[in-house]
């Protein structure tokens, strides 16, 4: 048995994730970087863009310095909010 979505196919390019979010931008004096890109439905905290690319960045870093690197595969269990 196949399974077909009812909606039109949509492309997906072929960048990461970080460079589809951020690829609007023009750079870091960008003020657009400063909009909320992220809002925590249970405390109301928003998150900007800015922030938001600082935090993965961050966060790369410290996967970096434990050993990982491009192509690596990172699991993560996390309960449902």
């Amino acid at each position: 048995m196949s399974f077909a979505s009812p909606f039109p196919e949509v492309d997906i390019p072929s960048v990461s994730v970080f460079d589809y979010i951020f690829s609007g931008f023009s750079g870091p004096d960008d003020a657009e970087l400063d909009r909320v890109a992220l809002i925590d439905a249970k405390s109301g905290r928003q998150t900007s863009y800015r922030e938001l690319a600082a935090r993965v960045d961050s966060f790369a870093g410290a996967l970096a310095a434990r050993g990982l690197g491009v192509g690596d595969v990172v699991g993560l269990l996390a309960p449902n909010s």
